[in-house]
């Protein structure tokens, strides 16, 4: 009978997030992107973004990154009480900003995939309405850049010790 996998509980939890935060890249590089085959004619033939599927998707991403960030916070404590697992408190601590930023990123995307499914479908929306959407998700993306900084340092100290 083969053992069971044991996975330390950072591992799980960087595993977990990395997979997040790849969909949420995916589904920004889906909404953003230039593709030849989102431009005429090319458009006519090919199917376009889907901006329904994009919403749902990053309603996913944010309740897991609210599922996630609260397991971390149950690991914090744990790890806090014991006096050998600084590093992983430190990483549980960094994970912790990183997770909401993620989750407020995948927000901001929700919104700008639902004003372009609005824009596909007839709506006319206003630049002076966008435009504010569309600079609260740049904001969003510069902290979401700087929290992985801290993320990868603690993580990078994680690996020293490990």
């Amino acid at each position: 009978m083969p053992e069971p996998i044991t996975l330390d509980p950072w591992l799980a939890l960087h595993a977990n997030i990395g997979e997040l935060v790849k969909a949420w890249k995916a589904a920004h590089e889906s909404t953003f992107g230039l593709h030849w085959k989102k431009m005429p004619p090319f458009s006519w033939i090919f199917p376009q973004v889907d901006f329904i599927r994009i919403q749902r998707l990053m309603d996913t991403v944010m309740q897991q990154c609210s599922s996630q960030a609260s397991i971390t916070l149950k690991l914090h404590a744990a790890a806090k009480t014991t006096k050998n697992l600084a590093a992983q408190s430190k990483y549980y601590e960094a994970m912790i900003p990183y997770m909401g930023a993620v989750a407020k990123a995948a927000l901001g995307l929700k919104t700008i995939a639902n004003l372009k499914q609005s824009k596909l479908q007839g709506v006319n929306i206003p630049v002076k309405d966008a435009n504010p959407i569309l600079l609260e998700y740049q904001a969003t993306c510069q902290e979401v850049q700087s929290a992985g900084v801290m993320v990868q340092l603690a993580w990078s100290q994680i690996r020293r010790q490990g």
